[in-house]
């Protein structure tokens, strides 16, 4: 099939990156998601607090989680919790670093604040 105008190649060629730029919002949280399910990238929002505070149940509530009338005492977290939280059009990565002293609050800690100080530093 003979092309008898340059133009008509044009759209063909135009169309997969107007197509990226439409549903980059989409993009961006599928992307977010693999990345926790990978347990990498950079942290966006980092919740702290005190020990038994609600951090978790906080941010369960924002991720929509919490939608039942029962109610349980919560534990208290000894893991870093990370998920993709969708804010207005974009999502970001939302760590829950646990507030008592233990291995896993440092190298939460660590990661979320000392690994883009060094990846800035590049």
């Amino acid at each position: 099939m003979p092309i008898d105008n340059w133009s008509d190649i044009v759209p063909s060629f135009v169309k997969l990156p107007v197509k990226i730029y439409e549903h980059r919002h989409k993009i961006n949280k599928w992307w977010k998601h693999f990345l926790v399910y990978v347990s990498k990238g950079d942290t966006n929002i980092v919740v702290l607090g005190r020990p038994g505070v609600g951090k978790s149940v906080m941010t369960s509530y924002l991720y929509g989680e919490t939608n039942n009338l029962s109610w349980e005492l919560p534990f208290t977290s000894k893991d870093v919790e990370a998920k993709a939280l969708t804010l207005g059009n974009w999502t970001s990565l939302v760590r829950v670093i646990p507030g008592q002293t233990n291995n896993e609050r440092y190298q939460g800690l660590n990661e979320a604040f000392n690994k883009r100080a060094a990846n800035s530093k590049e």
